[in-house]
């Protein structure tokens, strides 16, 4: 985050950066993060490389007009997701030899994320996957 005076240099803003939006990215980031997890958990990506295309292509908000309108043109910067990558290897919930794979600890927290502890604040993405266990009605 930077701005100029007219006539001067530009000057850094982002050491003045609040902490909800601090709070705010990390969260976003950490959606990243499980979202690649899942991925590879459910064998939609088994390589790196296939990983960063499906996750650039999925959050490319300036190919789809809707999101764009609502100012949500901006991609994910490739960076981004290879910090996110680069974290999940770094937490040992992902591991990457020939194939990335989810590892033992990987899979119980991504169970967890998705399943979320009643008491995580996961109310509604619970109450969605409650809905998605029951069986048919008949």
């Amino acid at each position: 985050m930077s701005g100029e005076i007219e006539g001067e240099q530009e000057v850094d803003l982002s050491r003045y950066e609040m902490g909800l939006t601090q709070r705010y990215a990390q969260f976003r980031q950490g959606q990243l993060c499980d979202w690649m997890l899942y991925l590879v958990d459910q064998g939609r990506a088994r390589t790196r490389n296939a990983l960063i295309t499906q996750m650039r292509q999925a959050l490319d908000f300036g190919q789809n007009p809707m999101l764009r309108e609502l100012g949500m043109g901006q991609a994910v910067q490739v960076e981004k997701i290879e910090g996110g990558l680069a974290e999940l290897l770094a937490q040992g919930w992902l591991e990457e030899e020939t194939h990335l794979r989810v590892t033992a600890a990987g899979k119980v927290y991504l169970h967890e994320r998705i399943r979320g502890p009643k008491e995580s604040g996961h109310l509604l993405l619970g109450r969605w996957m409650a809905r998605r266990e029951r069986p048919p009605a008949s």
